[in-house]
């Protein structure tokens, strides 16, 4: 009997083990643009598809994505439109009125590129970073094979100002001998703040560079990792001059944070991110750390967005929610890709040959629900995802909410029991509710002194 029970414990056991292992949830597709091919109506496919968009290609041109908040615009860097280059901007709310997902609004002036197009790049462009105060910079892939490729970082205002050079080095191996940078760029700050850093593919270092005038760039140091192409595909610095997390897949290197001395200091568990998957775009939001990755579309298997939670590090790194198989996709053997996040927690993922689209996370609301007492404290109710700003809504008449707005209120009951329900809507009007349940105080029950003094009184005694 106790083999029997220990079986079924077991049995039991590994169930709720596999249901806290599925209970993922599928990111919800604002828009998805994708070229236009002949599986693109396969069942389960996401993309919209356009013969317009010109930008989307089966090659692997396309590398570099971010999203500018300040304009709500989105940069996509194709290093081969226009013959060297182009970076188009799209509108981050197209999905919403034209059904596709993309209305192509223009492209930044790349003029300066033009004009430095013969430095020796192996690309002209490659990736692009957005600042926090909505700057735009661009690098080119230098190889550095010859000692006379030069690195060249370019900056933009604004996606309406025309382009100047941050950064110009003058023979990439003089800085770090045989180096490729321009596979992976990141950057935190703004301003005279602003840190851009840069690395390459089988590059066991990580270029630093500052600003004084927060326009151009000088170098600051030399990070040197623990091993080539740590920083190989993509990064994203934790603060100004803090650790990085960085991807190299073409190295085979895993997820990992580095500190400005370029020793590891942690690394996401392969199972969860695997070291083939691109992306390391690093955030915080609702007090937990987050890293957005791509399947990068390898061989067969289609592209995939993950948002995975690396809050309490790298070895307890989970999987909260992905997108759906983005499937038609083509292959795409570099396994290259990029992912960003705006200032309203929106997530953007990019495949590379297949296209890119924009998801957010289902809204949610903590706690679902409460159960108080009449004058009791007040509890606070936190919104979480979803599109902000917010809006709250009370009903039910038996306490009160301390504002309207606002990404968190207070409940407090009143003098009275009864239901009451709060409403959480974003700005896309989706919205959950809360249940809050005031039961009544129940009477003081009468203990047994007072009971043996009530049975030992002859009833006139109580008239008296």
């Amino acid at each position: 009997m106790k083999k029997l029970n220990i079986v079924i414990c077991l049995s039991l056991m590994t169930i709720i083990l596999c249901s806290f292992t599925m209970a993922q949830q599928q990111l919800n597709q604002v828009w998805l643009v994708g070229p236009s091919y002949a599986s693109s109506s396969a069942a389960g496919s996401l993309w919209s598809t356009s013969s317009a968009i010109a930008f989307i290609d089966t090659a692997f041109n396309i590398r570099g994505i971010d999203v500018s908040t300040t304009e709500g615009k989105v940069l996509v860097v194709n290093k081969a439109g226009g013959g060297n280059g182009v970076i188009y901007v799209a509108n981050t709310l197209d999905g919403q009125t034209t059904g596709n997902g993309y209305q192509h609004i223009g492209s930044l002036d790349t003029t300066v590129i033009l004009a430095t197009s013969s430095t020796g790049a192996t690309y002209t462009m490659d990736k692009v970073k957005v600042a926090a105060d909505g700057s735009i910079y661009v690098c080119n892939l230098s190889l550095g094979i010859t000692g006379t490729a030069n690195l060249v970082i370019y900056r933009w205002a604004s996606t309406t100002s025309a382009g100047t050079i941050s950064v110009f080095t003058s023979g990439i191996t003089a800085i770090v001998a045989g180096a490729r940078v321009g596979d992976g760029m990141g950057i935190a700050g703004s301003g005279t703040s602003t840190q851009i850093y840069v690395s390459g593919s089988g590059t066991q270092a990580i270029l630093k560079f500052t600003t004084s005038n927060g326009t151009t760039f000088t170098l600051n140091s030399i990070i040197t990792t623990a091993a080539a192409g740590i920083g190989g595909n993509d990064m994203t610095p934790v603060a100004p001059g803090g650790n990085i997390w960085a991807s190299g897949p073409s190295n085979s290197q895993p997820t990992q944070l580095v500190t400005q001395a370029g020793i590891t200091i942690d690394t996401v568990n392969t199972g969860v991110i695997a070291s083939s998957q691109p992306a390391a775009r690093y955030f915080t939001a609702f007090g937990h750390q987050y890293i957005l990755k791509g399947t990068g579309n390898i061989g067969t298997v289609p592209s995939t967005g993950y948002l995975v939670d690396v809050t309490n590090g790298g070895a307890n790194a989970f999987i909260v929610a992905t997108t759906a198989s983005f499937g038609g996709s083509v292959a795409n053997t570099n396994g290259t890709g990029d992912a960003a996040v705006d200032a309203n927690n929106n997530l953007y993922f990019m495949n590379t040959n297949s296209g890119y689209g924009k998801f957010n996370v289902s809204l949610t609301v903590s706690p679902t629900s409460i159960v108080t007492k009449p004058n009791a404290a007040g509890t606070v109710i936190t919104a979480s995802w979803g599109l902000a700003p917010y809006t709250w809504s009370l009903s039910g008449g038996h306490g009160s909410i301390s504002t309207t707005a606002g990404s968190s209120i207070t409940y407090t009951p009143g003098i009275t029991a009864g239901t009451d329900t709060v409403t959480l809507t974003d700005s896309a009007l989706s919205s959950v509710k809360v249940i809050i349940t005031t039961t009544p105080t129940s009477a003081p029950m009468a203990t047994e002194s007072d009971s043996a003094i009530i049975q030992s009184k002859p009833i006139w005694k109580f008239m008296e």
